[in-house]
This record gives structure tokens, C-alpha cells and sequence, in this order.
């Protein structure tokens, strides 16, 4: 008989997959309709789009890493078992 877990790997990653796209999109569409058009004498839109979406690439992969440890926390404590299984 298998046993369901509540939040197995496959819903983890789909779930922070979704978080990390809403507020990635999210905050890129406020500062493209909103902060832009206040702040439009400073720059050209196409670097100001471009300032935009290079930050959102950093802000997503820095959301990465931190929910990154609470995915890969369950596989870390499946290779010890292993390896003391193992040896």
C-alpha cells in the first residue's frame, strides 16, 4: 500500500514555479505600466524595459535559490537513509 504524502516534490515544484511567475510578472507589469510613465523623462522605454527584465531574471533566480532548500530538503534526508542503508 503507498503512502500519499501531502506536498510530494512534483507539487512543490509546480507551486513555487507558479508563486515565483505571479510575482515575477507581477512586480515586471508594475514597474512597466505604472513607474515608467511617472518616471519617463529619465530614460528611453526600451532601457528602461530592458533595466526591468534583466532585474526580474536576477529576482527570479534569487527566489530560486532561496525555495530551493525547502524542495531539496526531503531529497537530502532520502540520501542519508540511503547511505546508511548502503553501508
Amino acid at each position: 500500500m503507498s503512502k500519499q504524502y501531502k506536498f510530494n516534490l512534483r507539487f512543490k515544484l509546480l507551486f513555487f514555479t507558479f508563486i515565483l511567475a505571479i510575482i515575477t510578472y507581477s512586480t515586471s507589469a508594475f514597474f512597466l505600466y505604472f513607474v515608467y510613465p511617472q518616471a519617463g523623462e529619465l530614460m528611453s522605454q526600451t532601457v528602461f524595459t530592458a533595466l526591468v527584465l534583466t532585474l526580474g531574471l536576477f529576482w527570479t533566480e534569487l527566489l530560486m535559490f532561496l525555495a530551493t532548500g525547502f524542495i531539496i530538503r526531503p531529497l537530502q534526508q532520502l540520501e542519508i537513509v540511503v547511505n546508511k542503508a548502503g553501508s
